[in-house]
């Protein structure tokens, strides 16, 4: 009988599939959006900047009186400057801003899709993202894939770029090294591909040379043979 898949495998959520909940130290996540923010601006302090296991760039530590918060560090920020939140904070490094109250060309990370999410994208060591237009109800921003995406003028960003942009750029020289770093993140590390198996274990796996058998699959297929393209569209390249 085919062995049961790596996917259905994670789904049966054993132990070795599960996100080590003690070693993520903090929930990234901007304040809530209130009405001090909205229309006027609220003033925090950078406690403290540390490194968290499972995320690639350093986080800063932001208390707002007695609330603290916890936002990924841009650049050039240190412990004991103040931090601004609203829509009359100043334009400066760190500060959180509405995309509304930025000018055209503002350097932004930690983008929020909906008004009041917390920062969902451009939160990764060395991104960044720029606001190359706006209107009175959407601000076009280009990401660091050059994608280009509408927002509403009422989500946050925070001014800046994301420290540790130099981390990709070293090498990892050992193959422990790189699943060492992976298991922190609990994300299993390395992975087969399904066309380098056999075909007892994989659907795409056996034949004399790769990519022979179709990787397409119907929407209602079993669950051992859900793999590869399911219910694409179209596959191959694009016609123009």
């Amino acid at each position: 009988m085919p062995k049961t898949l790596r996917q259905q495998r994670r789904g049966s959520q054993k132990p070795k599939y599960l996100a080590k909940s003690h070693r993520f130290k903090t929930k990234v996540n901007y304040r809530i959006y209130d009405s001090a923010e909205k229309t006027d601006k609220v003033t925090g302090k950078i406690s403290d900047i540390f490194h968290d296991p499972s995320k690639s760039a350093p986080v800063m530590e932001v208390t707002f009186g007695t609330e603290k918060v916890y936002l990924p560090a841009p650049k050039n920020v240190f412990v004991g400057q103040e931090i601004e939140c609203g829509s009359k904070a100043r334009i400066g490094v760190g500060n959180v801003i509405p995309l509304g109250f930025l000018p055209e060309g503002s350097v932004v990370c930690n983008l929020e899709l909906r008004p009041g999410d917390g920062g969902r994208i451009v939160r990764s060591a060395g991104a960044s993202a720029r606001v190359t237009s706006k209107d009175e109800k959407a601000v076009i921003v280009k990401l660091p894939s050059k994608k280009v995406k509408i927002l509403s003028p009422s989500c946050r960003a925070m001014i800046g770029i994301i420290s540790a942009g130099g981390k990709t750029k070293k090498p990892f020289v050992k193959a422990g090294k790189r699943f060492h770093v992976l298991q922190s993140k609990s994300k299993i590390w390395p992975i087969v591909k399904g066309t380098c198996m056999n075909p007892v274990d994989h659907p795409h796996g056996g034949g004399k040379r790769r990519n022979k058998k179709k990787k397409t699959v119907g929407r209602f297929a079993a669950p051992g043979q859900k793999v590869g393209s399911i219910a694409s569209k179209q596959t191959g390249r694009r016609k123009k």
